[in-house]
């Protein structure tokens, strides 16, 4: 964060509740980039947005999206907004799958791929690894993963199932297998919260969606902090 960035936050937070900051401080707290969640060409808007509500909700802050032959795009009434808090990365047309393997692997993520085969194991033994973040894909709701991302993830993994049923809904698959790995993962002894610099970048970057106006009012703040220097 810059100096300019700093004496802008210092300035913003008196638009902010005081209960506002609080909940922005508690949900920062418990904010995690050691998993994230890759969507594959999911363009069912129902399970699109209720995957994004349950990042939201067990506080994975990243989610990756892969838009090579489908839109992707959510409901608001199932949202309820929680995209807002996320950060999303999006890869669209032509080599979207390469680019975003690319950029997982500079980021030195572990990639799983959610899909029951002779080599999948069960989510819940998935171990936690400091430098070796992890990345879990989902695919469509009747296809699932392409064989092209099922070839490339570094393991499989799936949700150990007892009935009838072979598989979950995808948002379904997608909140069990979360909440599994955020408990693991909170329980693993690594350092899985935020850093610092990225604890003040978000505080920002929600500062700046939750105040009206913002921008004329940063406009303003910065004529005057141009004035005074």
């Amino acid at each position: 964060m810059t100096e300019y960035e700093r004496a802008l936050q210092e300035h913003l937070q008196q638009f902010l509740t005081p209960e506002r900051q609080a909940k922005f401080t508690a949900t920062l707290s418990n904010r995690t980039r050691q998993i994230t969640v890759v969507l594959v060409d999911l363009y069912q808007e129902h399970n699109a947005s209720a995957i994004l509500r349950s990042c939201e909700a067990f506080g994975v802050q990243d989610v990756y999206v892969v838009e090579s032959t489908h839109k992707f795009s959510t409901k608001r009434d199932i949202a309820m907004g929680t995209d807002r808090w996320l950060t999303l990365h999006r890869f669209e047309g032509e080599n979207s799958l390469d680019r975003c393997f690319a950029e997982l692997r500079d980021r030195n993520f572990r990639t799983a791929a959610t899909v029951v085969n002779e080599k999948s194991l069960p989510v819940s033994s998935i171990e936690f690894q400091q430098e070796k973040p992890l990345a879990l894909f989902f695919g469509t709701e009747k296809e699932g993963l392409p064989p092209e991302v099922i070839e490339r993830v570094d393991i499989c993994t799936h949700i150990p199932m007892f009935g009838f049923v072979e598989s979950f809904n995808v948002s379904v698959a997608a909140a069990l297998s979360l909440h599994i790995l955020t408990e693991k993962l909170k329980q693993s002894g690594i350092e899985w919260e935020l850093r610092p610099n990225e604890l003040e970048d978000l505080y920002l970057e929600w500062t700046r969606k939750s105040v009206s106006n913002c921008a004329a009012i940063e406009k303003r703040f910065k004529r005057e902090l141009e004035a005074s220097s």
